[in-house]
């Protein structure tokens, strides 16, 4: 999630500044630029972060739980749209219909959970609608594919900011 001018104290979330200028791009490590600073969440969006911004929306009736047959639910609500997608109802997440189900979140009797351990997990099972509803929710968007690159990749022609290898 990319932030312009945006105080980070402002979110329940961590950002993180990325300054403009170059960055290499592509296992040829191309070089690019990218001529403004953003701000990029630090971490990815967690079940807790998406399950405390849904639950304001379920509240007040925003969203709505479809039960289709199965094991999995959805999450789905309006979207405003974009240049991509029309304005109407659209599915922001999947959910399991019970605690033993394959999804992190979950949905017993109209209230939602999370999975013991789950929490701090990255948010799966959110669609790109979802994603977009998350970020204009914090007014917020989603980053270009070049953003993700340069504060991945850094400027140092390494395949990471560190270097070029992950230490486990």
């Amino acid at each position: 999630i990319v932030a312009f001018g945006h105080e980070a104290t402002e979110l329940p979330f961590e950002m993180m500044y990325v300054p403009a200028g170059e960055y290499t791009f592509g296992s040829d490590d191309e070089i690019r630029s990218i001529d403004y600073a953003f701000e990029m969440m630090k971490f990815e969006v967690t079940n807790e972060q998406y399950l405390q911004f849904l639950l304001p929306l379920l509240e007040e009736g925003a969203i709505y739980i479809e039960y289709p047959s199965g094991e999995n639910n959805r999450i789905k609500g309006y979207y405003s749209g974009n240049e991509w997608f029309a304005p109407g109802n659209y599915e922001f997440l999947t959910i399991s219909s019970s605690e033993s189900g394959s999804k992190p979140i979950y949905v017993v009797g109209g209230n939602l959970f999370i999975k013991e351990g789950y929490g701090s997990h990255p948010v799966s099972a959110a669609t790109l609608i979802g994603a977009l509803v998350f970020a204009e929710h914090y007014g917020l968007r989603i980053p270009s594919y070049q953003e993700w690159v340069k504060a991945a990749r850094g400027n140092t022609g390494n395949d990471y900011p560190w270097g070029d290898e992950i230490d486990a």
